[in-house]
């Protein structure tokens, strides 16, 4: 099974077979993208209003992927409430124009909605940089984490 249960968005088995494909064929990433997403306060939420209103912070999180990113991207839950956008065939300048929708569909989903969602994020172009694939995809996840605790710390002061 290749799609979480819950969010019906890729999961982890299906990143793993990706990313083997991708070994196996050797081709040319120089144009592959990919978003590393965390929901922000994602514990609060789950804490405070219970699960099953986490459950639905994580598949209209996952509806709104959708929306931004469209039919040439991949929605993988990597588990709990991280997720990995890739992208075929991008540059930059597009990932950045997908990153201001998201952002703009997100205002408006959290001027309605009873939870606010709030994410943190780093994203990259494949390069020669990388040795691997897998260097490529840490590089990203570790970006994101920076990130996200930059915006724990900023909030904190």
């Amino acid at each position: 099974m290749e799609t979480d249960s819950l969010t019906e968005a890729f999961n982890r088995n299906y990143f793993n077979n990706f990313i083997s494909k991708l070994n196996k064929l050797n081709i040319n990433l120089s144009r592959l993208g990919a978003i590393n997403i965390a929901l922000d306060e994602f514990k609060y939420i789950n804490d405070t209003y219970g699960h099953q209103a986490g459950d639905e912070v994580l598949k209209d999180f996952v509806l709104i992927l959708n929306k931004s990113f469209g039919k040439k991207s991949k929605i993988i839950r990597m588990g709990g409430d991280e997720f990995l956008v890739i992208i075929e065939n991008t540059c930059p300048k597009e990932i950045e124009s997908d990153l201001e929708l998201l952002n703009s569909i997100i205002e408006s989903h959290n001027s309605h909605s009873k939870y606010t969602i709030k994410f943190s994020f780093a994203y990259c172009i494949y390069s020669d940089d990388f040795d691997n694939i897998y260097d490529f995809f840490n590089y990203i996840d570790n970006k994101m984490y920076q990130n996200k605790y930059l915006r724990k710390t900023d909030n904190i002061k």
